[in-house]
């Protein structure tokens, strides 16, 4: 018999019943979010931010290449940087809500 990672059994717990509808597993999950630590609220919005402004970067470049008309790499550098962007706010996102979750299941304990 497998057993199961404790995360995935909290998470179960806290969201997933059979019997719920749609609306109240919605309201488990925004209960689960609304109670993360602020400090790491803080850090993901910090991480977004950092996110955005590396964003900006790659659309500057994407607009000077279409103004411009450098090469076609300074085009490829653009796309990269952007979707790099992009890659880091989800990253920071998804990190930090998984450390929230650890954080108060730690806590519970």
């Amino acid at each position: 018999m497998k057993k199961i990672p404790l995360i995935l059994k909290y998470m179960a717990d806290k969201i997933y019943f059979r019997g719920d509808n749609m609306f109240d597993k919605f309201n488990r999950l925004r209960e689960l979010i609304k109670n993360i630590d602020k400090r790491i609220i803080r850090l993901i919005t910090i991480g977004n931010i950092i996110a955005y402004i590396v964003c900006l970067i790659g659309v500057l470049a994407l607009f000077i290449e279409y103004r411009i008309h450098i090469s076609v790499e300074f085009f490829s550098v653009g796309i990269t940087i952007f979707k790099l962007g992009i890659i880091i706010a989800l990253g920071f996102v998804i990190i930090g809500g998984g450390f929230g979750i650890i954080k108060k299941m730690m806590e519970s304990n």
